[in-house]
């Protein structure tokens, strides 16, 4: 009798949250892999039609439905070396006609336009700064290379000495990442990169172990 009153209590218990009873749960579903996804398909390769053959040079991300890419990767443009040559735009793994929308040589940021494309938000802005040691991905096309890349690293220095608007980032940089997104771990987009070497312009054919990418402040400033 005693062992079944103790029983009985317990039940009671177990209904007033005393005593809860363990029941199993699925974990809630990781969002991480389709965040990068999301960055992916934000991800642009810049192209130049030469002698017929589309060049990919560059890389741009779609931010609130508008490309920001870097100046220097739309400025040849604006030269009569490349007056006569057709700038595109490798979005969602279509080409689209590119046009240069805005420019702002200074911070070595500009915004360009894919005619016919329908631009999806992109990604968003990081309510954050660059911090020591803070965990970054990039994305971009590297070399030329038609098929958008993956890489990581983390931040070396919130603030440049080559500039005042840049911070460094270490990790593997290489031609025609320049243009492409830095993000934080959430997938928010804290830089541009505009030096895949210090000194030096978008195409260079080593892999360089620091890169620099303009701060988000200026990106914010630019699409306003």
């Amino acid at each position: 009798m005693k062992q079944t009153a103790i029983a009985l209590l317990l039940v009671a218990l177990s209904g007033c949250g005393l005593f809860k009873v363990s029941t199993p749960t699925t974990p809630p579903e990781d969002d991480g892999a389709a965040k990068v996804q999301d960055v992916l398909d934000a991800t642009v390769s810049l192209a130049a039609k030469i002698n017929g053959e589309l060049v990919h040079y560059c890389s741009g991300v779609v931010v609130d439905g508008a490309i920001v890419t870097a100046d220097h990767c739309v400025a040849p443009f604006f030269t009569d070396k490349f007056k006569d040559i057709q700038l595109f735009i490798l979005y969602q793994s279509k080409y689209f006609n590119g046009v240069i929308v805005t420019r702002w040589e200074s911070k070595d940021l500009a915004i360009v336009d894919a005619v016919g494309a329908r631009l999806r938000g992109g990604v968003e802005i990081s309510p954050w700064e660059p911090t020591y040691g803070m965990r970054v991905i990039w994305t971009g096309f590297p070399n030329g290379f038609s098929r958008v890349h993956l890489f990581a690293g983390f931040v070396s220095s919130p603030s440049s000495e080559y500039s005042d608007y840049t911070f460094d980032v270490d990790g593997q940089f290489i031609g025609g990442n320049s243009g492409g997104p830095i993000l934080d771990e959430k997938g928010r987009l804290i830089g541009i990169v505009v030096s895949t070497a210090v000194g030096q312009g978008a195409i260079v054919p080593e892999i360089m172990p620091v890169g620099q990418a303009v701060l988000p402040e200026y990106i914010r400033t630019l699409l306003n």
